[in-house]
């Protein structure tokens, strides 16, 4: 396991959501929700890398088998009560999104576990988590690429195959001022894919501004040409600075079994 440090969400973040969990449409959670996808988002998206990983048939994969759609990536082990408490709002969320025939967002589950696949679908279906794959890092080569080394650990991967933002907390991902983020993130993602390959990457996702609920605000833009450039020249598994990752800070590594 690599010993790598991160930079943590911000206390009052990480504490905010679960004060306030019976009622996500209070206006001080959907700033909050709001604030944290602020944070989260990547200045320069970092490409995905080609690691892959396993369906419970036993069939590798990796992202680029679900290009075309934003994807939601939560590493997640059946010992973290706060991922399976995760999952059960992905649930909701992926519910939420098809009966309303938005199919643009795809939640891809990535268990961790040393346990048998077997074992992890047990705890899948006692869970009733009865609409999201069942995927597999079992040696945890995915987890260790993306220096991820605390649980929960979510990744949004745009629809060219891009990482864009990280959360290293638990969020109630069926909460509509998420559903909302998701959205206008697939949303402007798209808008990007559809520019002249000439030009430098303008489009802006619209965020609520943390301190002026009523007038959103543009953020910084999602990349520019000569990033994106650099970062597609390196080997696509290899992942050599994240800007999770924080020599000052440390947090406790993932419980090993």
């Amino acid at each position: 396991m690599l010993a790598l440090c991160f930079l943590g969400t911000p206390s009052w973040a990480k504490n905010a959501i679960i004060a306030d969990s019976r009622d996500f449409t209070r206006p001080e959670v959907v700033e909050r929700i709001n604030s944290i996808f602020f944070a989260a988002r990547l200045n320069h998206p970092i490409k995905a890398p080609r690691t892959s990983f396993i369906d419970h048939e036993g069939k590798e994969l990796s992202f680029r088998d679900f290009r075309g759609k934003l994807l939601v990536v939560p590493l997640w082990a059946t010992w973290c009560m706060d991922c399976l408490t995760e999952l059960r709002s992905m649930e909701n969320l992926r519910a939420d999104l098809e009966y309303d025939d938005l199919y643009d967002i795809a939640i891809v589950p990535i268990s961790v576990d040393f346990k048998q696949p077997a074992e992890v679908q047990e705890i899948y279906e006692a869970h009733k988590l009865q609409n999201l794959p069942l995927l597999f890092d079992q040696k945890r080569v995915l987890m260790e690429t993306l220096h991820a080394n605390s649980l929960p650990a979510t990744f949004l991967i745009n629809e060219s195959g891009y990482i864009i933002a990280y959360f290293d907390m638990h969020l109630p991902w069926d909460a509509p001022a998420v559903r909302d983020n998701l959205l206008a993130l697939a949303s402007s993602t798209s808008a990007t894919l559809k520019q002249k390959p000439n030009k430098t990457a303008q489009d802006t996702i619209v965020w609520q501004s943390p301190k002026n609920s009523q007038k959103p605000q543009a953020i910084d833009k999602l990349a520019d040409e000569k990033a994106v450039s650099k970062l597609s020249d390196e080997p696509e598994h290899q992942i050599q600075e994240l800007p999770w990752h924080n020599p000052q800070t440390s947090r406790q590594p993932v419980e090993t079994q």
